[in-house]
């Protein structure tokens, strides 16, 4: 259910149960002492008789509560959440489908359409369930492969209002055909979360199909409702999740993403900065010394210079007319994506904005789309506008293990993509996602294509992605005069 109100729940859960339990008793009592000494036999009848139906509707409404939970059509409640259940990261979980038609569905993946199932989660039974194939470069890229071994999204809620697993409406099975290590995506979830960064909780799962063993999978807490509730509490703002429909973005468009045409946009775009000037000098691996920076292992924050090779010394805010290395200019820095979800702001018309509106997790009208562009141009402006509508502590955090893990498949990439936008009053901040090719995969071939011209192609896009990565933390750092701070210092220094 693409969009969704925050925070619904079933009417049929174990505190209303209790409610109703509870309602029912007072009301007994009240009918006892109303009665009094006034006709006591007629009314001792009647009181007999409320007595039954108060005590056959308490029995009829939790047995069909217990019925329903043990045949999984509700959620069950018994106050722990999903957390610390199904996202115990301590052991290997295990999830069961049973779908009557499972080769049929298997068949139609790429529409990524919908189909109802029945889960069974470390032995809990959820009946009528939605599930469907997800991605758009990894959903291409398993019919390529010549295998039926998709990523699938588990909607919880789908055909049922409220229904949850614990409070979680939406789960992702991540096959990580593309990562021999099986470990990237784990590590990037976990690493944002040590920082303090609102990032996904995840698992490994054993997946069973109709009783035979499907693969194992990485369980990743899908980023709506329950991720909402969970991260920032009650009070909640609005959830987007930019892509541009050209590379696959959206729902149902991931079948015609044509990784042929994005490798020819790539090289072009290779093409166009080689011939501006590409300098050599561009940070390889770890070894990189921004400019102006002292080297050696004895460096300490104290001993940066002053703009660190940035214009304006220690006055610079992301606002200034400045073009680090290597970006050719590009609105802070380049990227095939379209504008809007490379977060520029364009003009105040709402219909400039689509692959932003059109991808909203929460419900959105006319003052919230309004607010985000108001924001999205104060950041255009810089300096003390965008501070006022960056979430600036939280977007360092992000960036520092953003820039550690070296995805190329992201924001700062190539693609302009795999990230949520999270807007509150007006505060921006980003939700990180899909980190399946960090650690350098994506550009050393995650996206398809070999030998000496296509890896060195790789090594020249890594170092801009690199140089686009430390300009966005010298901004907020500086902009914020955060640079002493233990982030900051582990970015820049």
């Amino acid at each position: 259910m693409g969009k969704k109100n925050i925070l619904r729940s079933g009417f049929f859960n174990a505190d209303r149960v209790t409610l109703l339990t509870v309602t029912a008793v007072f009301a007994v009592m009240a009918v006892l002492v109303y009665t009094g000494n006034v006709g006591r036999q007629i009314q001792n009848m009647l009181t007999s008789v409320a007595c039954y139906i108060v005590l056959a509707v308490t029995l009829i409404v939790t047995c069909g509560y217990m019925g329903a939970a043990a045949a999984g059509l509700i959620g069950k409640n018994d106050g722990i959440g999903y957390e610390n259940r199904l996202f115990d990261s301590s052991r290997v979980h295990t999830l069961d489908i049973v779908m009557d038609d499972w080769d049929g569905f298997i068949e139609q993946c790429t529409d990524e359409e919908y189909a109802a199932c029945t889960v069974v989660i470390d032995g809990e039974k959820y009946g009528n369930v939605a599930i469907r194939a997800k991605g758009n470069t990894s959903l291409s890229s398993v019919a390529a492969y010549g295998n039926d071994r998709y990523s699938f999204k588990i909607e919880f809620d789908h055909y049922q209002t409220g229904k949850t697993y614990y409070r979680l409406d939406k789960l992702c099975l991540n096959n990580i055909i593309q990562d021999k290590t099986y470990l990237k995506d784990y590590l990037a979830y976990t690493l944002m979360n040590k920082m303090g960064v609102p990032a996904p909780l995840c698992s490994f799962v054993q997946i069973n199909v109709n009783g035979e063993a499907w693969g194992l999978y990485l369980a990743v807490e899908g980023v709506e409702d329950g991720f909402l509730a969970r991260s920032y509490g009650a009070s909640t703002g609005n959830l987007y999740k930019p892509d541009s429909m050209s590379f696959g973005g959206g729902r149902g468009n991931g079948r015609d993403f044509d990784m042929d045409d994005f490798r020819e946009q790539f090289d072009a775009q290779e093409d166009a900065s080689d011939s501006a000037g590409v300098s050599d000098s561009a940070p390889q691996g770890g070894d990189f010394t921004p400019p102006g920076m002292p080297g050696g292992g004895d460096f300490t924050p104290g001993d940066m210079p002053d703009g660190a090779g940035f214009p304006a010394g220690g006055d610079f805010t992301p606002g200034e007319d400045f073009t680090p290395p290597d970006m050719q200019g590009g609105g802070g820095f380049g990227g095939m994506g379209s504008d809007d979800v490379k977060l520029k702001y364009i003009d105040d018309d709402p219909d400039s904005y689509s692959n932003i509106f059109t991808s909203a997790k929460t419900n959105i009208g006319d003052e919230d789309e309004a607010r985000l562009i108001a924001s999205l141009k104060a950041l255009s402006e810089g300096g003390e506008a965008a501070a006022a509508v960056v979430d600036t502590d939280e977007v360092i955090r992000y960036l520092v293990v953003h820039n550690f893990l070296c995805n190329g498949d992201s924001y700062t990439g190539s693609m302009v993509h795999n990230y949520y936008l999270y807007e509150e009053n007006g505060v921006l901040s980003m939700i990180p996602w899909d980190y399946n090719l960090a650690f350098g995969g994506f550009d050393m071939g995650g996206f398809g294509g070999s030998g000496t011209y296509r890896k060195d192609r790789a090594r020249r896009a890594r170092k801009r992605q690199q140089q686009r990565n430390y300009f966005l933390l010298h901004s907020f750092c500086h902009s914020s005069f955060r640079r002493n701070e233990p982030h900051c210092r582990t970015a820049l220094y």
